[in-house]
């Protein structure tokens, strides 16, 4: 058994990009996004889903279980075979802000 926790965690790629290009690309365990219906919650082997998206707080879980926060405005999210494809207005890293 491995001692190293990122090598045993599922994880998936997460993309997320505003008009002016990519702010975010590369692997995280969990996505939590806030959705127009409440906050969604993405693992590994989520089904597929497209969700509408609020302005919020959108929160990466990396594999190291560093949390990478961004605030976000309006756009879609899409969950599709271990990939996360995340489509706002604008986003910005909360300590940046």
């Amino acid at each position: 058994m491995s001692t190293s926790i990122s090598t045993d965690r599922k994880r998936m790629s997460v993309d997320l990009l505003t008009p002016e290009g990519s702010v975010f690309s590369g692997q995280a365990w969990m996505v939590v996004a806030p959705s127009v219906s409440g906050e969604l919650g993405i693992l590994p082997r989520h089904q597929p889903i497209v969700a509408a998206l609020r302005p919020g707080e959108t929160r990466l879980k990396m594999l190291d279980d560093s949390q990478l926060v961004f605030a976000t405005t309006t756009g879609y999210m899409s969950v599709e075979e271990d990939r996360v494809l995340i489509l706002v207005e604008q986003a910005e890293r909360a300590d940046e802000i």
